[in-house]
């Protein structure tokens, strides 16, 4: 279909929109011979970058705050879209909206100790804005799996003892600091 398509580059250092108008030739057209000339790209969409991700930083372990800038006067949008994933995973980006004056949202819901990757859009059509892409990782938050291998035995009528193995790595979300023994 004819029309103006866009592609976007992320990553630490920033980020990119290429646009180029695709028109379909009619027949008879002999390949090589050159259509009407296109408007230049600069003069139909701006290029300029509205908004920065500063800084992602781990809230809690389930919770990320994310900041922003605004990098010029008069951005067109009062809705900033911001778009997460865990970085190791490399799956689809979810979003949570903020109101672009706030330059400041809390992302909750997240896994414990995993780090996340976070850029951020303002609607616009292909004049929208993209950030730049940051990384940031929630804080350790406790196993999400029980002690392996409990062992309880009795040693006299006034003492027993307790023996285990930790939770799989994997299921750690964090450092292990200790564990918490008691009776019932």
């Amino acid at each position: 279909m004819e029309g103006w398509y866009a592609c976007a580059a992320l990553n630490e250092a920033g980020s990119v929109v290429k646009r180029v108008f695709v028109r379909i030739l009619a027949p008879g057209v002999a390949e090589g011979q050159s259509p009407q000339p296109l408007e230049p790209v600069s003069s139909r969409w701006g290029t300029d970058q509205t908004v920065l991700v500063s800084s992602v930083r781990g809230a809690t372990s389930q919770a990320l705050d994310v900041t922003w800038d605004i990098t010029s006067d008069s951005p067109p949008a009062t809705v900033l879209t911001l778009h997460y994933r865990p970085a190791a995973d490399g799956g689809d980006f979810v979003t949570s909206s903020a109101p672009l004056s706030a330059k400041r949202h809390r992302i909750d819901d997240l896994r414990a100790h995993t780090e996340y990757e976070v850029f951020a859009t303002v609607p616009g059509g292909l004049g929208g804005s993209i950030s730049n892409i940051r990384t940031g990782m929630t804080l350790d938050g406790a196993p999400s799996a029980p002690p392996t291998d409990v062992r309880v035995g009795v040693i006299n009528t006034t003492a027993a003892y307790v023996r285990w193995s930790p939770p799989p790595q994997h299921l750690l979300n964090g450092e292990l600091t200790g564990y918490n023994v008691s009776r019932k």
